[in-house]
């Protein structure tokens, strides 16, 4: 089963994969017949989770340099497969797409670790990445350590075991998910159509992102928005003018702590937003089960909101800010003036705009 986060998936699709409805998830239904969870450090939750960031999203030699929105699918992969690993043998909620029993007394803490490295190895510290010797020999090291705070024993062999296979669950349930597949946009040049934007002129960034395999949502396409306004209308007209007297980046009408809000939102989805999570789960003293729960739950939802989003911005592949008023003067509406040379607050990302989504 899915662990019940349909409600929190589908939430999360109204804000441009930054912040989640987080209180929510600490409320829902246990599985039936869930026990008291097994006695355990519930640090080692955030603790991988910081490792899962550093090695996901980190510079290299340490890291895979996937600080993109890509890491979000990358941190889902990580976070469903140590929920599985813990609550399998908590028996606190039930499994994510699994139903594999876990032997009796295991350690769940032993088995988040184990789940947590298998996933990162196989993705980051295998022969694909140019740095993955250094990725793998810190993936072991970090394991080791884990696994040093906990006594020897069948336990904690036991947990090490039933984690490997959470994690090689999760590796089989995302085979053929879409990733990476040659999407290509290939739309003519028209107003109102998307083109690389200055100052890099780069293509679309992972387009597949948009038709991937969602983790709690139907499909891509299921929350998809309403088209952009016509440029011939009044609203788009609206819309022009304030992003082109706010957004600017000399001599704009934002007030300073609108500029301060824009800057806090565009740096906040990655490291930030785990970090979060980590200090959340870290001051209300959640045991390891719904620590577990917590991350799933999150970026979970988060993955599948990029996934909606970037269907969206595929779907209807409309022009950037910093393109439309820049050759406003090309859009066919009297009422919009080119202006050249204009540059935002912050530098446009190479992904197509979609209908109401982040403005840069």
């Amino acid at each position: 089963m899915k662990m019940n986060l349909k409600a929190v998936g589908a939430g999360s699709l109204a804000a441009c994969a930054t912040l989640m409805t987080i209180v929510a998830v600490l409320y829902a239904r246990p599985a039936a017949g869930a026990q008291p969870p097994a006695a355990a450090d519930p640090a080692v939750i955030p603790a991988w989770n910081a490792i899962a960031v550093s090695t996901i999203a980190g510079p290299s030699p340490n890291g895979a340099g996937k600080a993109n929105a890509e890491a979000f699918l990358w941190f889902a992969f990580v976070q469903a497969a140590v929920y599985n690993a813990v609550n399998g043998i908590t028996g606190e909620y039930e499994l994510y797409e699994w139903n594999a029993k876990a032997p009796k007394g295991a350690s769940p803490q032993a088995a988040a670790a184990a789940a947590a490295h298998g996933v990162l190895m196989e993705y980051f510290g295998s022969s694909d990445f140019a740095n993955s010797g250094t990725i793998a020999a810190n993936l072991n090291a970090a394991l080791a350590t884990s696994l040093g705070q906990i006594p020897d024993g069948v336990p904690k062999k036991q947990g090490i075991r039933y984690g490997e296979r959470a994690a090689e669950r999760l590796i089989e349930l995302r085979e053929d998910d879409g990733r990476f597949a040659p999407i290509v946009f290939n739309v003519p040049l028209a107003a109102g159509v998307w083109r690389p934007t200055p100052p890099a002129l780069a293509p679309f960034f992972d387009p597949w992102l948009g038709q991937v395999e969602p983790f709690v949502i139907d499909s891509p396409s299921q929350f998809r928005p309403g088209p952009p306004p016509a440029i011939s209308s009044d609203l788009y007209v609206e819309e022009f003018e304030e992003v082109r007297d706010y957004g600017v980046n000399i001599g704009s009408l934002r007030t300073a702590a609108q500029t301060q809000t824009a800057l806090f939102f565009a740096d906040t989805g990655i490291g930030p937003l785990q970090a979060g999570l980590r200090d959340l789960v870290t001051r209300r003293g959640l045991d390891i089960s719904d620590s577990a729960r917590l991350f799933a739950a999150v970026d979970l939802s988060m993955a599948d909101a990029v996934i909606a989003v970037w269907d969206g911005k595929f779907h209807y592949g409309w022009w950037r800010p910093i393109t439309a008023i820049r050759e406003a003067d090309t859009d066919g509406n009297p009422n919009t003036a080119g202006t050249p040379g204009w540059t935002p607050l912050l530098v446009t990302p190479p992904i197509r705009t979609g209908r109401a989504v982040c403005v840069a």
